[in-house]
């Protein structure tokens, strides 16, 4: 008889460690999200951000956002390689473009104040080498 009154007492114990494993489980997924909500929070606003300033297309090259910044002029005959956009683990927004001079390293702009600050230089140099090419075609 004894035995009998004991495995209540073992099996609300053992329903009490399963709800607790189940509940410590739930929680971890909700922090994981939370942080994937954040760091998209954070991606987007900075996207946001930057399209206002600059032509953002969708790109199927790029698995990971989908986008890319297109700074290519139609009017001016100006085209441009694609600038695909990525995101960090943190969220942040970040580019990765050839350099600006002759060699041949690859530059990184991280946020979008850096990024904006990155497509101006590349969209300047751009222009500045369509404007030379213009001119030599012009005085040969």
């Amino acid at each position: 008889r004894a035995k009998s009154q004991e495995w209540p007492i073992l099996a609300a114990d053992r329903k009490q460690r399963q709800l607790a494993a189940i509940s410590e489980v739930f929680r971890e997924a909700h922090a994981s999200l939370s942080s994937k909500v954040e760091a998209s929070k954070i991606f987007y606003a900075d996207l946001r951000r930057l399209q206002r300033k600059w032509k953002v297309k969708e790109s199927a090259r790029n698995t990971q956002t989908g986008f890319c910044f297109d700074l290519s002029f139609r009017q001016l005959d100006l085209k441009h390689s694609p600038i695909e956009i990525y995101k960090e683990e943190s969220g942040e927004l970040y580019v990765v473009a050839d350099g600006l001079g002759r060699e041949s390293t690859k530059l990184k702009a991280v946020g979008a104040a850096e990024v904006d600050q990155l497509l101006r230089k590349l969209q300047s140099k751009a222009l500045a080498d369509l404007f030379s090419q213009a001119i030599y075609r012009k005085m040969n």
